[in-house]
This record gives structure tokens, C-alpha cells and sequence, in this order.
């Protein structure tokens, strides 16, 4: 393996656990390294997987890691993006060297950057109020950040990553500084919604 990133991710939980943040470049205990570390070398070697991306997702569990999904494909979610800012080095253009055989450089030894990715997921209903948006672009350490819904919008019960209605893109120089703009675009980025079948308005769910 020429580099392997980890990213943590936060969830809505059962039953549908759709995917609300995402931290790249996170560190692991020793231990926890070194059997994630296994689990991917394993896993590549099932696929028999020479040259490429792979993207791997596993849940930790109390018997260890339990692998969710493999495929050989580029991440969603800003993924890419954000493992650019981590890293320092352009990820997309890893993976055109790689696809055409051109040489890649040395990988990097360590982030460079603390990055994340926030996305919004909203109350069933009529979209009300949008509100936050530009507040949250004014933040030093919001790279890009945008809505897909606008008042008037309907909005049904988000069982999938495609149903989200907004998102922002995270850089900071230290961790606390990206918890804090986290926090940031947490309590900004609002979309209300009013559930017109009980008359009840709804604000976007936190994570």
C-alpha cells in the first residue's frame, strides 16, 4: 500500500445511519492501528487489487473491525477534498496518475491540515426558512458549504445520503479549531421546516 487515510464518521444512527460528519487523517490508539492497518492489507489481497483506489468502510465492534462495504472507486461525501487538505497533496490527481501508470511522489508523513465534512439533515415538511449560509462561508475555516433546498421545498424522511440538504467543508490549522467551526456551522446552517399535516414547525436534526 503506497497510503492509507482514516476517517471517522458520525451517523444518524438506526435504522438508516445516514451520514452527518466525516474527519479524515484520524489516529488510532497502537493497537487499533495496527489491526485497521491488517484488516485493509487483508482485504486488498481478498480482491486481489494491484493497482487503485479502494475505498473500505468498517465499524468497530467489541470483537474488532467488521467490514460494511469495499469498492474500487473514489470516496463521496468531499472525501477526496478532504484528504487534500489533510495531506497537503492534490488526491485526484493520485488517482489519475495512477490510472494512466504515471510515477506518484512520496507519501506524505503526516497531515498537514485537520479537515471535515458536515452535512444537514432536516425535519419532514415545507421548507420555511434557510438561514446561516453566508455566516457559515464567512468562517475562516469553511472551504465551501451550500444548500440543495429552498423555501417552499418539500422535504420527506431522509432514509439515504442523497436526501441531505446541506453541507459544509472544514480546514483548520488544530483540531480545536475545526471542533469549533464544526460547532460553528451546527448552530448557523438552520433549515426550518413546518410539518404541514399537524401544523408543527421542525428545524434541521443535529448531530
Amino acid at each position: 500500500m503506497w497510503f492509507a487515510n482514516l476517517t471517522a464518521k458520525e451517523t444518524t444512527g438506526p435504522p438508516n445511519f445516514v451520514e452527518l460528519t466525516h474527519r479524515v487523517a484520524v489516529r488510532l490508539p497502537a493497537r487499533e492501528a495496527a489491526v485497521v492497518d491488517a484488516l485493509g492489507e487483508s482485504v486488498i489481497e481478498a480482491i486481489g487489487m494491484r493497482t487503485g483506489l479502494v475505498h473500505l468502510e468498517f465499524r468497530m465492534t467489541a470483537t474488532g473491525p467488521q467490514v460494511m462495504e469495499v469498492a474500487v472507486r473514489t470516496p463521496g461525501d468531499y472525501l477526496m477534498d478532504l484528504c487534500s487538505l489533510a495531506y497537503g497533496i492534490d488526491w485526484f490527481e493520485m488517482v489519475v496518475r495512477l490510472a494512466v501508470g504515471a510515477q506518484l511522489p512520496p507519501p506524505p508523513e503526516a497531515p498537514v491540515r485537520h479537515a471535515a465534512s458536515h452535512f444537514i439533515v432536516s425535519e419532514p415538511g415545507v421548507v420555511v426558512a434557510v438561514e446561516g449560509l453566508d455566516e457559515v462561508r464567512e468562517h475562516p475555516a469553511v472551504v465551501d458549504a451550500g444548500v440543495s433546498v429552498a423555501v417552499g421545498d418539500r422535504i420527506g424522511e431522509t432514509s439515504s445520503s442523497g436526501q441531505r440538504t446541506g453541507f459544509a467543508v472544514l480546514s483548520a490549522a488544530s483540531p480545536e479549531e475545526l471542533e469549533e467551526a464544526l460547532a460553528h456551522v451546527r448552530r448557523t446552517l438552520t433549515i426550518t421546516t413546518v410539518d404541514q399535516t399537524r401544523t408543527r414547525p421542525g428545524r434541521d436534526a443535529r448531530a
